[in-house]
């Protein structure tokens, strides 16, 4: 079977009960408060799509090259990762220090590396991006992350809800498994709401006395659909994220 067509392990056992894994065409919206380790849930899905010899795609707004293939390590190096700069000439301002990781072939060298030119103008964004999750294909897994970033960037009223609203569908139709990360602060998550009804699965990372939590919000084409049962407590041991005893 395609690999495209086929559910995909969320790399965390205790989330793969809860969502019956991940179902080609999710679009997982992770609405994450500080301290409740999304990076994690992010690299365990990466490793799991890894695992499945998906194509893996990560678009990174928030950080360098440099820093993003320092976490992610060997990952990064795989002849399957494409890692798209959204940063340098984003909220880096394609400062001369960030830019130099393009003159070199040598160790943090490019391979792998897309260099996003325009990531502050949403119409050529829009275009990239289709043109990109036309070559990569069905079954590609996406990690987009930071919605923050893209609306600091775009500071365009509705720019970003109407990227998402258009490119959901598409990445959807195409079998993919696309990973939106929003960074929200105590209470206030404008965001989560209105693009809960887009996407195919919402999941809310919060933390309280017990520590972070994981509450399933949707979770589309579920038989037994996991959206309102208890947020279930976690915490990152070796590397690993458990369910809390």
């Amino acid at each position: 079977m395609d690999p495209g067509k086929r559910r995909l392990n969320t790399g965390v056992a205790w989330l793969d009960q809860l969502l019956t894994k991940y179902h080609p065409g999710d679009n997982v919206l992770w609405c994450a408060a500080a301290g409740t380790h999304v990076e994690e849930f992010l690299r365990s899905s990466l490793e799991a799509a890894a695992d499945d010899d998906r194509l893996i795609v990560y678009l990174s707004f928030e950080r360098p090259p440099m820093d993003v293939r320092r976490e992610l390590g060997d990952l990064s190096q795989s002849p399957k990762f494409t890692l798209v700069d959204c940063f340098t000439d984003g909220d880096g301002q394609s400062r001369p220090e960030l830019a130099r990781f393009y003159d070199g072939d040598g160790p943090d060298g490019v391979r792998n590396v897309l260099r996003m030119r325009s990531p502050a103008d949403p119409d050529r964004f829009s275009v990239a991006m289709h043109d990109l999750a036309r070559s990569k294909g069905q079954g590609t897994v996406y990690v987009i992350d930071s919605l923050n970033a893209m609306e600091r960037l775009w500071d365009r009223s509705g720019a970003l809800y109407q990227f998402i609203a258009h490119m959901c569908p598409h990445l959807y139709h195409l079998w993919t498994i696309a990973h939106w990360v929003y960074h929200v602060s105590g209470d206030c998550r404008p965001l989560c709401d209105p693009l809960a009804s887009i996407m195919q699965v919402v999941l809310d990372l919060s933390k309280d006395a017990d520590g972070p939590a994981l509450r399933v919000v949707k979770a589309e084409s579920r038989t037994q659909a996991a959206q309102g049962r208890p947020a279930v407590h976690y915490e990152l041991s070796e590397g690993r994220l458990h369910r809390a005893r």
